[in-house]
């Protein structure tokens, strides 16, 4: 995780698999009112403006590598009745990115209704990959992209998955980490 100078003090001595967590702005002020409208309130025009910088990010620092999406949780999906992270990747595809749904997500208890430590627990026991995806993942360079970045725990959870998998290096790209 980064804070506003640098890595973030409890960040600087653990050991992360995730290569690098890259946020587009800090979860604060505007942006925090911005980003709920675009998850609660279905503000589905933010993707526009969203898009393009994580577009703009990705080509400068991971020309070449394949995007993966985290997935949601059912149950969001079921009452939100929509993925933004899906919608930003979509606009993505449309740009000529390679996008690779290999991760899907079990039944399991919402990440912000956890503290640090369940979550990593919780993360590691929610994602996985999709067993018919596997041979998409060995040699590559992949890249998870989500909404938000609070503890890093999906995150590395999903990058654990792909590395496993065989992947050669996994990053990530957010809009926000708080």
């Amino acid at each position: 995780m980064y804070s506003e100078s640098d890595i973030c003090f409890p960040c600087r001595d653990r050991h992360t698999t995730c290569e690098e967590v890259f946020p587009l702005f800090l979860y604060k002020n505007e942006l925090v009112s911005l980003l709920k409208s675009y998850k609660m309130k279905k503000r589905f025009s933010l993707a526009k403006l969203f898009t393009p910088l994580l577009a703009e990010t990705i080509s400068a620092r991971w020309a070449g590598w394949s995007i993966v999406p985290v997935p949601p949780r059912a149950e969001k999906l079921r009452s939100r009745e929509w993925d933004q992270v899906e919608e930003l990747v979509r606009g993505l595809e449309r740009m000529g990115f390679q996008i690779l749904r290999l991760l899907w997500r079990r039944p399991s208890r919402e990440q912000k209704s956890l503290d640090k430590a369940d979550r990593g627990c919780n993360a590691r026991q929610a994602y996985t990959l999709k067993a018919e995806k596997a041979t998409q993942v060995k040699g590559r360079s992949l890249l998870l992209i989500d909404d938000v970045c609070t503890t890093g725990a999906t995150l590395e959870a999903c990058a654990e998955q792909l590395l496993s998998a065989g992947a050669i290096h996994v990053a990530a790209i957010v809009i926000a980490t708080d």
